[in-house]
């Protein structure tokens, strides 16, 4: 690299790091158990016990997802002295790892593009996505924190199955599928389209992509046996039901004024999709198949009348680095940029309010 080339990345890491000190510091500053849902944990990591299987299954009201808040098990091992301030130091890194996954996602997807364009738009788009599902790290209680992280960590494994044709790669592609599918109900959807686009549309797939997507497939069709045979015939009423009712398209709307990504993921989705039917273009088809996924999932979503943003944060995960690939790959190094920092500087201002709600009522 150029001189000023060096400068430009090394300030790009600089911006990023600090970033990301800052995000950790207010989600730990004034670590405390929070009045509502924090009797999950008060009942259970934090006195020692394991998260209890009532929490993700609840067939009377149709929920089954046991996974979503596991992953807290893994500080049974604290003190109790330590247990509340290590819950929010165990949700800091897990939105560091978030964002880290990000950076490096969009690193290996750009890798044909030179260094300061691959390394800005990596730190604009993990800003970008970090700052929009912010909310659901700063309190304890959301599966979708930890499914953002298997998202991101799932679309760099199978990204770098494609790039290598590795079993392993697969194996852990399919791991992090399989824990998400188990976390959220409607995700098998995503995962199950995701997996019959890429066996429709890809027909030059290798022994191993085939078989990793029918895997996964078949992942998602063990879910659906389980849910109708163990959690449908119980249900009495619907979890959802006694909140107020929402309209699909005003849904649709709030959701785009709130988290303002859609905005140019639906402009790539189309320029995508016209490529794709039209033109033949087949050269991209695991970021088309993960936009495809991430369309389903807020569409889902919308469906059954969610209409809290934190939802729909499972489905950002899912577009971001193909919104941000499309973008350099549409409109080149400084329109990327630009669009990118616009959606920074948006998304900003929904999660600085988020930071003074908490620690000003705290």
């Amino acid at each position: 690299m150029k001189r000023g080339q060096k400068i430009s990345f090394i300030a790009a890491l600089v911006v990023f790091a600090a970033y990301l000190a800052c995000l950790v510091f207010f989600i730990t500053y004034k670590a405390q158990w929070t009045y509502g849902d924090d009797h999950q944990f008060l009942v259970s990591t934090a006195i020692g016990e394991p998260i209890p299987s009532w929490i993700g299954t609840q067939p009377a009201i149709g929920r089954f997802w046991p996974l979503g808040q596991v992953d807290y098990d893994l500080l049974l091992w604290v003190p109790a002295d330590y247990k509340c301030i290590a819950h929010f130091i165990f949700s800091a890194l897990s939105y560091v790892l978030l964002s880290l996954l990000t950076f490096g996602g969009v690193m290996i997807a750009l890798n044909k593009y030179p260094p300061t364009t691959r390394v800005w738009t990596a730190v604009l788009t993990s800003m970008m996505l970090s700052a929009s599902v912010t909310y659901v790290f700063l309190y304890l209680v959301f599966a979708e924190r930890v499914m953002t992280v298997l998202v991101m960590a799932m679309f760099i494994l199978f990204l770098m199955l494609y790039r290598t044709d590795k079993w392993g790669y697969a194996l852990g592609g399919l791991i992090c599928a399989a824990y998400l599918i188990f976390c959220k109900e409607i995700m098998f959807g995503a995962l199950g389209l995701l997996a019959v686009f890429m066996l429709i549309m890809d027909r030059k797939a290798t022994t191993t992509q085939k078989v990793t997507w029918y895997v996964l497939l078949a992942l998602a069709g063990i879910y659906i046996a389980i849910y109708l045979s163990c959690i449908y015939p119980r249900i009495q009423h619907v979890y959802n039901d006694e909140r107020p009712k929402y309209e699909f398209v005003p849904i649709i709307w709030y959701m785009m004024t709130r988290l303002k990504i859609w905005y140019a993921a639906i402009l790539v989705a189309l320029i995508r999709y016209y490529a794709l039917i039209v033109k033949k273009d087949r050269e991209h088809l695991l970021f088309d198949a993960f936009l495809l996924a991430g369309f389903a999932y807020l569409l889902a979503m919308a469906v059954l009348r969610f209409a809290n943003d934190y939802y729909y944060f499972p489905a950002l995960a899912f577009v971001a680095i193909p919104t941000a690939y499309f973008l350099v790959y549409y409109l080149k190094k400084w329109g990327a940029i630009v669009v990118l920092s616009v959606l920074c500087c948006l998304h900003a201002s929904r999660f600085l309010p988020s930071f003074a709600h908490k620690y000003t009522t705290a």
